[in-house]
């Protein structure tokens, strides 16, 4: 399993990289099918890792997981476990007051009243927010980013569901100065929908890299998380674009795998089966292995000890844009139509505290433990 999730930190032409990956994926589903009727403890953690390797999942979503994996352990340090807990119950409490504080400023904006239609979307655009930034100093990018992500998701919902071309056509006009390279992606999608035509993938992710929001996104994140802006940073990413390129179409193949049954405009797995006549199935598979491949594109950057990105806030940003979008829409739309295991990982995300052994922390903090 460790050479698998290795396998996962390849750059392109490492030939050894992938035929490592090639064999533990094999390897691991035959050893998951054989154990499966023994009923093997480790299972769970194989499937994790077949499902989602740990170079692509959110380091706050997992580090929850984790700690309740490590708890089982015989070796485990218990002064490093209770701390990891009391971290994660600090945290989720400056999280829980954030939500409360974001959710008066929504309520007096007042667009989920007036815009019923649309996505009450709110909690969920939290989680975004803190999915790409998760220590506390970060509060107010927090905030400013779930602002944005449920206005992009209004925004969204009006251009997918509830306008009529004409009307798209004039809101587009109307907000031409504000966001208009994403309200025009929007209006392209529109247009292919109401005009019953369907793309090339190629087409479709040309158009997506703007239309799902990942460049205005980070530079948001950065813009209001960063103190001082780095001047070399953002120079960086106007002459090398490549690194946005493959990160946001990776955004938007996610995106396609988990609402491409929702109905509305054609999606990158539709494109895939109209332009080559492959069946769903295989669509599914050469979507993933498609952002397998983008995955090792934007590894070069971390890679790259001599780029201004590789070990940067801005990097790590883009990168967690990327493992939020992983996570929201691994099994459905965990955004919109909010599946169940989504809903179960945010709530105890956000709203169940980790118990915490009483007796171990009295003792461990009595007179004469030094430390």
């Amino acid at each position: 399993m460790s050479l698998h999730e290795a396998s996962y930190y390849s750059l392109e032409g490492e030939s050894i990289m992938e035929e490592a990956w090639q064999f533990t994926s094999k390897h691991l589903k035959e050893v998951m099918i054989s154990k499966s009727k023994q009923g093997d403890v480790l299972l769970g953690n194989w499937w994790r890792a077949l499902e989602l390797p740990l170079h692509w999942k959110v380091p706050m979503l997992e580090a929850r997981w984790f700690i309740d994996v490590y708890e089982k352990r015989e070796d485990k340090n218990q002064l490093l476990l209770e701390l990891a807990k009391l971290e994660f119950n600090v945290l989720q409490a400056i999280y829980q007051e954030e939500l409360k504080d974001v959710s008066r400023l929504w309520k007096d904006i007042g667009l989920g009243e007036k815009l019923s239609f649309a996505r009450d979307s709110l909690v969920a655009s939290f989680v975004w927010s803190m999915g790409i930034v998760f220590e506390p100093q970060f509060a107010n990018c927090r905030r400013i980013l779930t602002i944005t992500f449920a206005l992009i998701s209004v925004i969204d919902d009006i251009y997918d569901v509830y306008g009529t071309l004409d009307e798209l056509e004039l809101f587009a006009a109307a907000v031409e100065r504000f966001w208009l390279r994403n309200i025009q992606a929007y209006l392209v999608e529109a247009k292919w929908y109401h005009g019953k035509y369907t793309p090339t993938l190629g087409e479709f992710l040309e158009n997506g890299l703007v239309s799902i929001e990942g460049p205005m996104v980070t530079m948001t994140a950065y813009l209001s998380g960063t103190n001082p802006i780095i001047e070399k940073e953002l120079e960086f990413l106007e002459i090398n674009r490549d690194i946005i390129h493959w990160s946001f179409k990776i955004l938007r193949l996610q995106d396609d795998l988990g609402t491409s049954s929702r109905g509305d405009v054609p999606k990158s797995i539709q494109c895939y089966m109209h332009e080559t006549g492959a069946s769903e199935e295989v669509a599914h598979e050469h979507i993933k292995d498609m952002m397998r491949q983008m995955w090792k594109k934007v590894n070069v950057y971390r890679a790259d000890k001599d780029s201004p990105l590789s070990q940067t806030t801005i990097f790590e940003f883009i990168l967690n844009v990327v493992r939020v979008f992983h996570f929201m829409y691994l099994h459905g739309d965990g955004h919109g139509a909010q599946n169940q295991e989504t809903i179960d990982v945010v709530f105890t995300l956000l709203f169940q505290p980790i118990p915490l052994d009483d007796k171990h922390m009295v003792a461990t903090s009595s007179p004469g433990t030094k430390g």
